[in-house]
Order: C-alpha cells, then sequence, then structure tokens
C-alpha cells in the first residue's frame, strides 16, 4: 500500500490483496441485487391469470343490441302483482360518458318486478372453437336520476336460455356517471332466477356450460326495479348505461370447476356431470396450471434505493475503480 496524489488530492492505493472491506460490502450489494432481479423474474412465471377476447360498446348503435323486458310477481309484497309495468329503451346521442349512452325508462307498478335485458349481438364467444373460460370481468358505467335502487347484472345467453350474474349489483340514485365491476366471475355465479342471492331468494341452481364443449355464449346486461313504495299505482325511474364491457378469462380443457388448473376436484366435477366437458381433456391436460408469462423484467426501483442507502450507510463516497485496485480519497 503507497500513497500517491490525484487531482489535488492525496489518497492511498489498495492493492487487489489488500483486503478493502467497503468494496467486499459493494460486492454483496451487487450479487443480492442480482439474485432478487432472478426471484423477479421467477415471481412473473407464476400462474396467473391470461387475457382472452374482449368485447365493448360505448356507442350503442340499435343494429347491435336486442332487447326484451320481463315482468314478474314482486317478491317483497304479498299477492300477485298487475304484470302492468312497462319499458321503454332508446340510443341517446350526447350526454354519456362521454358521447352516446344506452337510456331506459321503468314505469314500474306496485307489486310488480321489471327486468330491461339488452344482449349485444356481436358479443359472442364459441367455447368449441375459443377453448373453455375460466373467469369473466365486467365493467359497466351507470347513470340514475330517477329514484329509487336499481339492480345491475351481466347477462349471458346459452341455448336460448338467459342467465344472470349474482349476487346482483344494486346503485341508488344518482345523476352522475359512476363505474361499476365484477371480476373473476365462473359459470357458477350465474343462475336463471334475476333475483338469486337478493330479498330472500334461492338460485334455480341452473348455470351456463363454460367449458370447451358448451354452446356459443352472448353477453349482455340486464337493469330491474321493484315498486314497493306500499301505494298503488305507478312509479316511473331512468338509467343510462355506457362503456360496456366484457373480458374473457380463458381457461385449460379439462379445468372442469374453472379454478385455472386440472387436478383431482375437475375428475370429480366430470364424475357428477359427464356433459361438462370431455374427459380426454382432463387425463391429457391433468397438473397443468395456467400460465402467464411476462417477457419483460421491470428495474426494481425498491432494490436501487435499498442498494443507495447501503453505500451511504457503510461510507462509501464513489471512488474510482482499477484494474488493479481502488483510490479511496483521503479527507
Amino acid at each position: 500500500m503507497w500513497k500517491r496524489r490525484r487531482n489535488g488530492m492525496e489518497g492511498v492505493i489498495l492493492n487487489s490483496d489488500d483486503e478493502d472491506p467497503q468494496m467486499n460490502s459493494l460486492r454483496s450489494i451487487k450479487v443480492l441485487y442480482c439474485n432478487l432481479c432472478v426471484l423477479s423474474l421467477a415471481f412473473t412465471l407464476l400462474p396467473g391469470k391470461a387475457s382472452g377476447e374482449i368485447f365493448f360498446d360505448g356507442n350503442f348503435l340499435d343494429s347491435n343490441w336486442q332487447y326484451t323486458d320481463i315482468v314478474f310477481d314482486d317478491p317483497q309484497i304479498p299477492g300477485t302483482g298487475p304484470g302492468t309495468s312497462t319499458a321503454s329503451t332508446f340510443r341517446a346521442d350526447n350526454a354519456g360518458n362521454p358521447g352516446a349512452y344506452r337510456a331506459s325508462t321503468h314505469n314500474i307498478a306496485y307489486g310488480d318486478t321489471i327486468y330491461s335485458r339488452g344482449l349485444m349481438n356481436s358479443a359472442i364467444y364459441v367455447p368449441v372453437a375459443s377453448g373453455p373460460i375460466q373467469s369473466i370481468d365486467f365493467t359497466i358505467d351507470l347513470q340514475h336520476p330517477g329514484a329509487g335502487s336499481t339492480a345491475w347484472q351481466l347477462i349471458v345467453e346459452q341455448a336460448g336460455t338467459v342467465y344472470y350474474s349474482y349476487p346482483l349489483g344494486a346503485f341508488s340514485q344518482n345523476p352522475f356517471w359512476n363505474d361499476f365491476s365484477w371480476t373473476n366471475l365462473t359459470q357458477a355465479n350465474f343462475d336463471t332466477n334475476p333475483l338469486a342471492g337478493a330479498l330472500g331468494q334461492s338460485p334455480d341452481g341452473n348455470n351456463p356450460n363454460f367449458s370447451a364443449t358448451g354452446n356459443p355464449l352472448k353477453f349482455g346486461y340486464a337493469l330491474g326495479n321493484t315498486n314497493a313504495s306500499g301505494v298503488p299505482g305507478i312509479v316511473t325511474t331512468t338509467h343510462g348505461v355506457d362503456n360496456w364491457r366484457v373480458e374473457i378469462n380463458p381457461g385449460i380443457p379439462g379445468d372442469f370447476d374453472s379454478d385455472g388448473d386440472v387436478d383431482g376436484n375437475d375428475f370429480l366435477v366430470w364424475q357428477r356431470n359427464p356433459g361438462i366437458g370431455n374427459l380426454t381433456d382432463w387425463q391429457a391436460n391433468y397438473g397443468q396450471p395456467l400460465v402467464s408469462v411476462t417477457t419483460t423484467v421491470p428495474e426494481p426501483q425498491g432494490l436501487t434505493l435499498v442498494g443507495m442507502f447501503l453505500a451511504s450507510f457503510l461510507g462509501w463516497r464513489g471512488g474510482h475503480l482499477s484494474a488493479r485496485g481502488s483510490f479511496i480519497p483521503l479527507g
């Protein structure tokens, strides 16, 4: 070890065979940083949710939607409702979120429940061609300037039967646009009873078939109101719908319980209902998870901050590195 002056600074040169605790600490930090980067990459390869088809509409052209209304007895009120409630729906050109939106009006007779259902003609998913569905994510913008509360649901039509997501969502009177969503809806979250899970109603136990052998599925939405005001007559309420979006999260053939993997539970599901899919799919994919691979690894900024903190804590002040040793300023 010997002294020299460099750029007006007196310092010492440490030969490579001299022990330098500060440099050893820096090397340890680099090794730790690299190891954590490897762990970060490994976490991106863990089982995750793959993305699939997306259906969206923020324009609501009349030609792309078909609407039906159903009226039935309000389960909260003794006796039978008159069944005289009516509904109307139309495309509004402006005041949406933004631009055009779908407006609807419900005229609800005391004792009635009314549902308006809209199915998007182009929102069709074919499991036989595109594979089974693991789950569905649904978002919708709603406006409710009218009185009372309104139920909202994602609906699925399969082989002529309409299934409603449950438990249903509800939004109260609000003239401003609000965003609502349901995530990770599986076939078990749909039922033919629109009031399943609400007002003391139990599911009918009828679910759509999201497996690879299922019939094509058409998606839409439903809005529902009841008149439990206690006063005979008509209550009128209005709604707005915008930015309707459905994302299909694809599954694995043989994943009959739609939980993202193929295991013994799927075989038990198939035993109870062989029509849910092909046992050969379960045999071919047994043990398979649904893997989401990330191709880029972002720099872990937190690790950079930790490295800076440790370097400062150890007293390192940016000495020049050379092939022979390190230059450490004195004073």
